[in-house]
């Protein structure tokens, strides 16, 4: 592994932020660590990049030990890039001479083919004399990119790098960046708040809660698997019904009973929360389950409805946008559910 964070653990003010975390990334490849407000995300990336000293564990790049109880190495010395939230470019710089910052130890000539070949690549050409003020918010994050990357660190360290872009921006530049980082086989951790940036950008994933790492794994996995129920409620969306198991293999809910694997050997009877996601219930005009729809937001190209029965707790259901049904409406579903997740009462 390239980049090694082994049981790490750090303070502010005699306070934990950080406990016994531990994750690790391959050359080459990106992930994201993804949790609310606070959750000591930030603390780690900041521990990455040498601003933040640990009290336990050891981090590594490359093999070489670069934090520990006892060892630290400075962040300028660590090789590392990073795109800040803000972009912090510098404001009396032009959008070359902001790229150039780290090139110091370039020769002139090779400095300005570098600088050249960043422009060209992030599409900023035309904008090379201008300042930061007078970029949009994509391109200023172009700027922050190629500053970051031009010197080829040996990892790059993103905080909330699309948190001030517009929705539609934001899905764009990730996407761009993503596709940059893979060609320039650019090992890269990013943090957010933001699942989208999260399932987008990693191809693993750290859901991180009060500064323990919950779980670390690929988005799918994470997804359909979580390892808690802190994870399940936090990722995508969906309602948790009350059940409980029957037989040995088989949950029963108010609205359908589900064969699922039970590895936790619970008894027949035993009390669940069972997780349903909006896509785990599907259009059928065959389906077994007449449900009635409360209410609908409209996405585009699907639709989000809030459904019910009588008396039953509300669902959330996705469907193409082409089937179109208005508020109180009957519509006849099936449920598919390929992944059961429950937790016990």
């Amino acid at each position: 592994m390239f980049l090694k964070v082994q049981n790490i653990s750090c303070k502010y003010n005699a306070e934990p932020v950080v406990r016994d975390l531990s994750f690790s990334i391959e050359k080459g490849e990106q992930a994201c660590l993804l949790g609310p407000s606070g959750c000591g995300k930030t603390t780690v990336l900041r521990v990455i990049a040498g601003f933040q000293k640990i009290s336990e564990g050891i981090v590594s790049i490359g093999g070489d030990e670069k934090s520990s109880e006892k060892h630290h190495v400075a962040p300028e010395k660590r090789k590392l890039g990073m795109v800040f939230q803000d972009h912090a470019l510098f404001p009396h710089m032009s959008v070359e001479q902001n790229i150039a910052v780290g090139l110091n130890s370039f020769a002139p000539e090779n400095r300005t083919i570098r600088v050249n070949e960043f422009l060209e690549r992030m599409r900023l050409l035309s904008e090379r004399n201008k300042f930061p003020h007078e970029l949009s918010g994509g391109q200023a994050q172009r700027v922050a990119l190629a500053r970051s990357l031009a010197p080829s660190p040996q990892i790059l360290l993103m905080d909330e790098p699309f948190s001030s872009l517009d929705s539609d921006l934001r899905e764009r530049m990730n996407a761009e960046v993503s596709e940059l980082l893979r060609e320039q086989k650019m090992t890269a951790l990013m943090v957010t708040h933001d699942q989208n940036d999260a399932f987008a950008f990693g191809k693993e994933l750290g859901i991180m809660r009060e500064g323990i790492l919950e779980q670390w794994a690929s988005p799918h996995e994470i997804y359909h698997q979580p390892k808690n129920r802190f994870v399940a409620d936090f990722i995508g969306s969906g309602v948790f019904l009350s059940g409980y198991v029957k037989g040995s293999d088989n949950i029963v809910t108010d609205y359908t009973e589900l064969t699922f694997l039970n590895s936790e050997n619970w008894c027949d009877g035993t009390k669940l929360d069972v997780l349903i996601r909006p896509d785990d219930i599907v259009f059928d005009p065959n389906g077994d389950k007449h449900l009635k729809v409360l209410s609908k937001s409209f996405q585009g190209s699907q639709t989000l409805y809030k459904l019910n029965k009588e008396k039953g707790e509300p669902l959330l259901a996705l469907f193409p946008s082409h089937d179109n049904f208005l508020v109180g409406d009957i519509v006849p579903v099936r449920f598919k559910v390929d992944h059961v997740v429950a937790y016990r009462v």
